[in-house]
């Protein structure tokens, strides 16, 4: 978004995301870090290829940030004042907006066909 820079991740059993500030590298990043569910019972439904674990934070530079995590797959929400457009992806990422919410973009980090299948609960889920 704009000169936002995020770098998701998977380490063991969790995945994260870390995003510094750019125009002030000295303040601190916004980091979040999330366990996968340890079984199928535990953890949220609300995307496909879950079960998902979830965390949220804001930053001191007025950008949000939730991520959601399973072992299929990442779906990162981002909103921040000024977005911009999206440029830089690597890998198994693609990245939309929705009706619902205007100024958030969601990133999702998984195999093309779950990628596919998140995106369109999202634009259902936004035109209700």
């Amino acid at each position: 978004m704009g000169d936002t820079l995020i770098v998701a991740y998977t380490e063991k059993d969790s995945c994260g995301i870390f995003i510094p500030d750019r125009k002030s590298p000295e303040k601190a990043p916004l980091e979040l870090i999330s366990g996968w569910p340890k079984n199928h019972a535990e953890g949220s439904h609300r995307y496909p290829a879950g079960p998902y674990n979830f965390a949220s934070a804001p930053s001191g530079s007025g950008l949000f940030a939730s991520l959601s995590c399973s072992r299929n797959a990442m779906v990162i929400e981002l909103s921040a004042p000024g977005s911009k457009a999206v440029s830089g992806l690597r890998g198994a990422t693609d990245t939309t907006t929705t009706t619902d919410k205007p100024g958030s973009l969601y990133a999702v980090i998984a195999s093309r066909p779950v990628r596919e299948d998140i995106i369109s609960t999202l634009r259902r889920k936004a035109s209700r």
